[in-house]
């Protein structure tokens, strides 16, 4: 992958647990600082994504959904006596025999998990805003994405079902335990990035992280359960991620930049669509990961379960990507290290439209080169 000419940059993903495992005052660098040195070595620029999604890392037992926080940090909000470190409930997920998996994550705005959040990125960048550098000296982390609203992983994520679902209290919906927690649409868009003010994830981010650009995965779930906010619009599920938005364009213009962890063959090429990547449309510059690999998967999920010659899905993938058009696709590493020009596809190949030896890397960074709008340049 390295000595690829046409792979531009790496998305270099740790996970919470393993930077911050017995304390928060202690931080393992080692393999980020090994790992991003390769980079810069090979000439790759860099987005860095440090996932803190879910749960205590430790809730491993069966029918138990574990996360990225680190034990320590989950003892601590329990500990804490504040009224908003409180836990939230749901299923995620189930074990081989079909029993569902329970998932017990901290409210997004607990203030605990908040204040530790702030201080993860604010050491991050302290570390890594301008080293490791690229041989033109300028920093290889060009990008921080991180996420907030994120119950399973680090792609935005709020459970949000209207139906019954057998977890306490009795009769109770994940809506129901949301609200009757404390949700509500307006904590969500503060503790992210408020209108005024720089208390938010997002602006402690832009002001830690002086020479890059801030990212974070966008999806409209949670859109329902807060009905009684000013910005609630029945006919935008989109209205809470669009409000962060503005929030953030309005302090820091397009040193943010909205991106979403799905990406997939069956987006189309038209905009507005009236879809949920309406969102990136129109809040360029974006971004966006593939919701999966295209080779090597047999269920064909890049393609919505339907099989298809391999170059056909990833070449519908990126004709949406250049239609929006979005500033970078993160695809994953099996996509990048597949012989395509050796056309050894499961399905048939039409040579008439593909060539003998079409290299879908090689198109798709001449395709995005040819159609990305300029990423603007922080001011170290």
């Amino acid at each position: 992958m390295f000595s690829n000419p046409y792979v531009d940059g790496v998305s270099v993903r740790y996970k919470w647990y393993l930077l911050q495992p017995t304390d928060a005052n202690t931080y393992f660098w080692d393999d980020l600082d090994s790992t991003l040195t390769n980079c810069a070595n090979a000439g790759k620029m860099v987005c860095l994504r440090i996932g803190t999604g879910g749960g205590d890392v430790q809730d491993t037992g069966f029918g138990h959904d574990a996360g990225n926080k680190p034990h320590w940090l989950v003892q601590e909000i329990q500990a804490s006596g504040d009224p908003d470190d409180i836990f939230f409930d749901f299923y995620h997920g189930s074990e081989a025999d079909g029993t569902p998996k329970l998932a017990h994550i901290s409210v997004f705005w607990s203030p605990t998990k908040l204040n530790r959040h702030k201080e993860l990125i604010r050491a991050a960048a302290a570390r890594y805003k301008r080293w490791p550098a690229l041989a033109d000296g300028s920093p290889v982390v060009k990008q921080f994405v991180f996420g907030d609203a994120n119950a399973s992983s680090e792609d935005w994520s709020i459970p949000d079902s209207p139906t019954i679902d057998g977890i306490a209290p009795a009769g109770s919906s994940e809506k129901s335990r949301w609200l009757a927690a404390g949700f509500t649409a307006q904590k969500i868009i503060e503790l992210t990035c408020p209108a005024s003010g720089t208390t938010g994830l997002i602006d402690v981010a832009i002001a830690a992280w002086t020479n890059q650009t801030v990212g974070m995965p966008l999806n409209p779930t949670g859109w329902k359960i807060d009905t009684s906010n000013s910005l609630y619009d029945p006919n935008n599920k989109q209205w809470i991620p669009q409000a962060i938005i503005d929030n953030a364009r309005a302090k820091y213009g397009k040193l943010f930049a909205p991106g979403k962890d799905n990406i997939n063959a069956k987006q189309g090429t038209t905009f507005p669509s009236g879809g949920n990547f309406d969102l990136l449309y129109y809040n360029q510059p974006a971004w966006v990961q593939s919701a999966w690999r295209v080779v090597n998967d047999s269920t064909y999920r890049m393609n919505g379960g339907t099989p298809d010659n391999l170059h056909n899905i990833f070449r519908a993938t990126l004709n949406t990507a250049v239609e929006i058009p979005l500033n970078y696709w993160e695809v994953y590493e099996a996509d990048i290290l597949y012989n395509w020009g050796g056309m050894t596809d499961p399905n048939t190949v039409d040579t008439a439209v593909y060539g003998i030896n079409t290299d879908e890397i090689h198109y798709a960074h001449d395709q995005l080169l040819s159609t990305n709008a300029a990423v603007p340049t922080p001011t170290p």
